[in-house]
């Protein structure tokens, strides 16, 4: 969490330099990192989710294993 908003941060900080150079490019340039940004976050929370997904399966698995074992 703390790596993800370091890259905000770092977002942010590249958005306001652009704008003070050049406001109506740095707008259009801000605009396009903003959506890249928002497309890294969509990969990233599908990733997480994913591996929630795959962590949970891999624990009920382990446990069902581990009934059957404790059962004989």
């Amino acid at each position: 969490m703390e790596n993800n908003i370091a890259i905000i941060r770092r977002y942010i900080a590249i958005l306001q330099e652009r704008k003070a150079h050049d406001p109506e490019r740095g707008l259009k340039r801000a605009t396009e990192s903003v959506e890249r940004l928002g497309m890294e976050f969509r990969m990233l929370a599908f990733r997480t989710s994913r591996l929630d997904t795959l962590y949970n399966d891999a624990k009920h698995e382990n446990k069902a294993k581990d009934e059957r074992v404790s059962q004989g």
